[in-house]
């Protein structure tokens, strides 16, 4: 883990506070603290280990965005060849691999006018699988303009998660189609769609219910009409029957893509949706 070792006390503390303050306090009982200055306890005490195996851990918790593709043979290209500077956190206990990436922004200061060139660690993982291969991303919760107290002109990253996905796609990997898996736990309520986006003929449609009422429970037609037609982006709730600590989630199926909007902090997390979205896929 050396991008960990690297790191500045700072650089930890921004890493931690993307976990639920929850995780953070369960593992670090002894520190009863605001987030804040949990972060900045655990960062000072510096126990690289035990940070390295939190986040490995617990990447499921997190807000995060997840490209599902198709598996390749085992001579295929690696995909982690398309990350510019990523490095290996651990391995959780299902075999999928947690690495640390850098986010790298150029940021510009007034009064007085300085350029600052700022990275931040950035978790990354992949799991692969004989169905699939799952790459997720953390959502940054802070915009980099909130670390600074002086006036931001602009901000450039240089790099960015489509744009590393553009790369594993030109190494030939494509989008899993996720429409079927994603049907079949609609008709068996596990979820209902609140805000829609389908392909009709000749057209592209967005319906948005209001409330975040259901589709399948309100417009019995027009749910029927969407099981018959690709599913673009899409906002779920999933049934609180489910047994799931993930209440909501965004879907784009036809491109292989799922938002995490929300923290987990029960028993269930992004793993137990994904999973039971590919099961259903077969």
């Amino acid at each position: 883990m050396p991008k960990l070792r690297d790191a500045s006390q700072e650089d930890i503390e921004r890493l931690l506070e993307l976990f639920p303050v929850s995780l953070l306090k369960r593992s670090w009982d002894h520190l009863r603290k605001t987030k804040e200055s949990l972060c900045e306890d655990i960062a000072h005490e510096a126990d690289l280990r035990k940070i390295a195996r939190f986040v490995t851990a617990n990447f499921a918790r997190c807000k995060q965005h997840s490209y599902i593709v198709q598996p390749r043979d085992n001579d295929g290209p690696d995909p982690k060849v398309a990350f510019p500077d990523v490095h290996l956190l651990g391995t959780d206990g299902s075999g999928r691999e947690v690495y640390l990436a850098a986010a790298k922004y150029t940021v510009l200061l007034r009064e007085p006018f300085e350029q600052v060139e700022v990275e931040l660690l950035w978790p990354v993982r992949f799991e692969y699988r004989n169905d699939a291969l799952i790459i997720s991303f953390i959502v940054f919760e802070r915009a980099v303009n909130t670390l600074f107290e002086r006036e931001v002109i602009n901000v450039r990253r240089h790099i960015d998660e489509k744009e590393i996905m553009l790369g594993i796609s030109s190494l030939g990997y494509k989008e899993l189609d996720l429409n079927k898996g994603i049907k079949t736990l609609w008709r068996e309520d596990f979820m209902d769609a609140y805000r829609a986006k389908f392909k009709k003929a000749r057209s592209t449609t967005t319906e948005a219910m209001d409330s975040e009422r259901g589709i399948k429970a309100t417009e019995p037609e027009l749910y029927r009409e969407m099981l018959r037609l690709p599913i673009f982006e899409t906002m779920f709730r999933i049934n609180s029957r489910a047994a799931s600590s993930v209440e909501v989630f965004q879907a784009n199926p036809t491109y292989g893509f799922i938002r995490m909007t929300r923290y987990t902090e029960g028993d269930g997390d992004s793993d137990e949706v994904i999973q039971a979205i590919l099961e259903k896929n077969r």
